[in-house]
């Protein structure tokens, strides 16, 4: 007989049949994070995680603490599991550290910079500020601030010091100091030093050390030079002047000389006179234009140039007066031939002309000459050559060269500009001319009666038109005497054409006295005549042209007399 089965055992079976047949479900376990005193920033304290599977660590935190890490690793997690946080106290925090003050007291001296009252950490080092006292050195500090301990007070230390100067004399400082301070007991550091056509000969006092505030003055010989040194050392700094006028229809010629390294250049004005352009030629050739007028008196007749030049050699002015019988040298463009040199003596240290001081001398000079430098036997300048007497044997003089510190530099002007000032109503070479007058002829003059005056030493300007122009002047001597004339062309080809006599009243009206006769001295031409008077009397000078006279323009003059 067979034996029955239950229907419920036979499904058991079944379901565990098809269950070894297919996937287990993972297993899933319990990991709770405990905070071990700590307090929770985010995350989970409790997770379930899957098997072999990573819980995710909570952010905790504890005040007084440093996290550590957990009891447990839940990489990979197997089973139900509790981590605990671990905790370390922390580190006691550094004290903060002390602070002190320091405080500089200057004790006499002057702040100049960084702080007189500091706060400073304990163990650190104040920073000393900058401070100075006149007359005195700084020998430290009253306190040791490298590593402050504690509250502080730095007084200044000071040496007296003494005031030690060191007079040049004249002469020039190459390297050191001419004004020092020093300790008691210290050497003075002499400077280096030096002045021209100079030898140095130590100084006076002697050096020693300091004790007390010292002046010690340079010692300085003059070294003479021969005539060869003389030209060698000024020749590079004279040059040749170039003028003309506005209408450039006449050029004038000069010379003149560089007084420093930047181009100031001194002349006579009478060189630039009337003139709106010009250029300076130097020894060596080269050319440079002037730009204008730095100051100028038309009394003192000097003026001082700028010329577009730097660097230039230059002539330094003798702070001496120069002696009678001295020997002297002249550089200039005589008669236009550059760098004529002569030499002679001093025959007048001084003489006085219209309050201007000339020095009198023998050297030649021509024309050209005017504005170059007159120098002693140093290479020196003293003077300024400018003009030479007709009559006579070197009778030439020179300006002063004190007479350059009367002049007053101002604004640069142009020479144009210098030639609207002295001649607002416009130049013309015949109103220049003229301005070396007294006087001007006054027409008409063309007859006996209607001659002008002619007073003893007037420089009377005047024009001669045409060949039937005649100029007459009239003088009045009160007894016998000689009478030197002169009459001098602006021209100097009009020299040959103008006829000059000197006439008497007769009876009859008119006899000749003498005639004025040509004359050339080298500075420039004229008709001169020395005459002879047995008696007083009226007496005329008569100026005209000879009938061959070529010219169109008139002939112009200055005549003279003098008795």
């Amino acid at each position: 007989m067979k034996k029955r089965i239950p229907a419920i055992l036979l499904i058991l079976a079944m379901l565990l049949a098809l269950s070894a047949c297919g996937e287990q479900p993972p297993r899933v376990f319990e990991v709770r994070f405990e905070m071990n005193g700590g307090t929770l920033v985010e995350g989970a304290l409790l997770q379930r995680v899957e098997e072999g599977q990573a819980a995710e660590a909570p952010a905790v935190e504890r005040p007084g603490y440093v996290f550590d890490g957990w009891s447990e690793s839940f990489d990979a997690v197997s089973e139900n599991m509790v981590v605990l946080a671990k905790w370390t106290p922390a580190p006691e925090p550094d004290p903060e550290p002390a602070v002190y003050e320091v405080r500089f007291e200057l004790n006499g001296g002057e702040f100049v910079s960084g702080k007189l009252l500091q706060q400073v950490e304990a163990g650190q080092a104040a920073e000393a500020p900058a401070v100075r006292r006149e007359g005195y050195s700084l020998d430290g500090w009253s306190e040791d601030f490298d590593s402050v301990t504690g509250n502080m007070v730095a007084v200044a230390l000071w040496s007296r010091l003494y005031h030690v100067v060191f007079d040049l004399n004249g002469g020039e400082l190459l390297s050191g100091e001419a004004e020092q301070w020093i300790a008691k007991g210290a050497m003075p550091d002499a400077p280096e030093v030096s002045r021209r056509n100079h030898a140095f000969d130590g100084w006076t006092p002697e050096l020693s050390p300091a004790e007390s505030d010292a002046v010690y003055t340079a010692l300085w010989s003059a070294v003479r030079l021969n005539s060869v040194e003389v030209f060698d050392k000024i020749a590079p700094a004279v040059g040749e002047i170039t003028v003309c006028e506005a209408n450039e229809d006449n050029y004038w010629l000069g010379s003149g000389f560089f007084i420093d390294g930047e181009g100031r250049f001194v002349t006579n004005y009478h060189v630039i006179d009337g003139c709106v352009s010009g250029e300076v030629t130097m020894q060596d050739g080269s050319t440079h234009e002037i730009l204008g007028v730095l100051a100028y008196d038309t009394a003192l007749d000097l003026a001082i140039l700028q010329i577009d030049v730097s660097g230039n050699a230059w002539l330094s002015v003798s702070a001496e007066s120069v002696d009678t019988g001295e020997t002297i040298y002249a550089l200039g463009s005589s008669e236009g031939l550059t760098s004529t040199f002569s030499t002679g003596i001093v025959s007048a240290a001084s003489r006085d002309f219209e309050g201007v001081r000339y020095i009198q001398i023998t050297a030649p000079i021509s024309e050209g000459n005017s504005g170059g430098p007159l120098v002693n036997a140093f290479g020196e300048v003293v003077g300024i050559n400018t003009m030479g007497y007709l009559e006579g044997q070197n009778l030439n003089f020179a300006v002063d060269a004190r007479e350059l510190d009367k002049l007053r530099e101002s604004e640069l002007m142009t020479l144009e500009e210098v030639c609207s000032l002295v001649y607002p109503g416009g130049f013309s070479s015949e109103a220049g001319f003229y301005s070396y007058a007294d006087a001007a002829e006054e027409e008409p003059n063309n007859t006996l009666l209607l001659a002008d005056p002619l007073d003893n030493g007037m420089l009377i300007a005047g024009e001669v038109s045409d060949v039937d122009d005649l100029d007459w002047f009239r003088f009045e001597l009160d007894g016998p005497c000689d009478v030197t004339f002169e009459v001098v062309p602006a021209y100097t080809e009009d020299a040959d054409y103008l006829l000059c006599g000197v006439l008497c009243l007769t009876d009859d009206g008119t006899d000749i006295v003498d005639v004025l006769m040509p004359c050339d001295d080298g500075e420039y031409v004229s008709q001169a005549a020395t005459v002879h008077f047995d008696e007083g009397g009226m007496y005329f000078l008569l100026i005209c042209l000879e009938d061959d006279y070529p010219f169109d323009e008139p002939a112009y003059y200055i005549a003279a007399a003098e008795w």
